[in-house]
């Protein structure tokens, strides 16, 4: 049976998504873009109470 373009991108899913590919840089970017949407809402969160302050004034 012949490998497809589909088949090797789901065999290269996981490898994509803990990145094991790219050696070590690419193991810290993919760790720093998960910590990315909890880094977007903490800024979120500190800007909304810092408008909220600036309304009350």
């Amino acid at each position: 049976m012949q490998s497809t373009h589909g088949d090797w991108f789901v065999r290269m899913l996981h490898p994509l998504h803990s990145g094991e590919i790219g050696g070590t840089g690419e193991r810290c970017l993919v760790f720093i873009s998960g910590l990315l949407p909890l880094i977007l809402y903490i800024t979120g969160v500190i800007r909304w109470r810092q408008k909220s302050k600036a309304k009350l004034r």
